[in-house]
């Protein structure tokens, strides 16, 4: 193999690292539970606990979606090493690697932000606990402007690495009139009439990334089946090179392999979404008092399915 192709397999090792930097855990709405006074800890400590396993699940998706995103880039690159498309240059290959490359590090950054865009959103939600019991409501009142400074940096980031427009006006006129309960404690009321329809916004903004997400995987997963299906399924067909009996046992489970490759991914980012969906409507009856133990025990039970199903296949 010569020094280009090396070096290309270096950069793909680089990219992998980078993409492993960032795994974040983030809780995702239904903390602000513990703003009604009228509920126990142990129910908090439910939803506390369905937010973070639903958040590390979640994550896990995202490493998914960078390494199809990776995998899928690669076998562009084979295709066109190997001399597939039968006119591109030495020079040429290389083009295209550091093009593909660069979109690949993109897309990667785009799941690093919405990490860190899930980061800021549990902070959020964990200084709000904090506001609950503190002794110093100011300081934590600090904190709670630098994290929603941030949610704004991060947001804005998102929306340049994104690889296709966001309607943010269209996308939160979705979220409609947000009540606040009179009852629940006072420095918290005042802290979510102030900034409750900003977490809101920001909570859509993560489903309408999740979306995108799924779409960006589903077509990758496509177009990655389609060009390890020529390289590891026709091309030796047409070349005769199914000789021996393990090597049709070989291509018949590598035939199999391909078409059942990364569905779960898919299946897992579309509970994703529905989850993260029950989050916000449980945070919107949380601060109205509007929760009750029937919804609290659903949101539970949905994660945990959401979690064994993520860990089942890895």
């Amino acid at each position: 193999m010569d020094g280009y192709y090396i070096s290309a397999l270096l950069e793909s090792r680089e990219i992998y690292m980078f993409k492993k930097l960032h795994k974040t855990v983030a809780v995702v709405t239904v903390i602000a539970a513990l703003t009604t006074s009228c509920r126990s800890n142990e129910e908090y400590k439910k939803l506390a606990k369905a937010a973070d396993d639903y958040t590390e699940a979640t994550d896990q998706l995202l490493e998914e979606a960078g390494d199809i995103q990776i995998q899928t880039t690669s076998e562009v690159v084979l295709r066109n090493y190997l001399g597939v498309t039968g006119y591109y240059t030495k020079k040429e290959n290389e083009v295209e690697y550091r093009q593909l490359s660069q979109k690949d590090k993109k897309i990667l950054d785009l799941f690093t932000e919405v990490r860190n865009h899930n980061r800021l959103l549990q902070s959020y939600f964990y200084k709000l606990q904090e506001l609950a019991t503190s002794d110093a409501p100011e300081r934590v009142e600090a904190d709670i402007e630098n994290t929603l400074s941030g949610l704004q940096m991060s947001r804005a980031k998102i929306l340049d690495l994104s690889p296709s427009p966001i309607n943010i006006p269209g996308l939160f006129a979705q979220i409609g009139q947000i009540e606040v309960s009179n009852k629940i404690n006072n420095t918290i009321k005042k802290e979510l009439e102030r900034n409750s329809k900003v977490i809101f916004q920001e909570l859509q903004l993560q489903q309408e990334l999740l979306k995108k997400i799924k779409d960006i995987v589903e077509s990758n997963i496509k177009y990655k089946q389609e060009l390890q299906e020529t390289r590891l399924i026709v091309t030796p067909l047409k070349n005769q090179q199914l000789l021996l009996a393990d090597d049709l046992t070989n291509w018949i489970k590598t035939r199999q392999d391909i078409f059942n490759s990364d569905i779960n991914t898919i299946v897992g980012i579309n509970s994703s979404i529905s989850l993260l969906e029950d989050f916000s409507n449980s945070f919107r009856n949380a601060i109205n008092l509007k929760i009750s133990n029937e919804e609290i025990n659903k949101v539970t039970q949905d994660t945990n399915s959401f979690i064994n199903f993520v860990s089942t296949n890895k």
